[in-house]
């Protein structure tokens, strides 16, 4: 089991269809500069990037 987030204020994921085009493994967080695996990365350990 996986948690699983799916946009917030003021951001929210808008409804509709959507496709996977990205599947990771311990991704790195850009915005703080946090690698792959490490506890304090807020994506966790996997990352599904979505198109609309």
């Amino acid at each position: 089991m996986y948690d699983v987030a799916s946009g917030k204020e003021p951001e929210l994921t808008p409804e509709g269809t959507f496709t996977v085009v990205v599947k990771a493994e311990n991704p790195y967080y850009r915005k703080s500069d946090i690698i792959g695996g490490a506890p304090t990365n807020p994506l966790g350990t996997r990352w599904i990037g979505l198109m609309r």
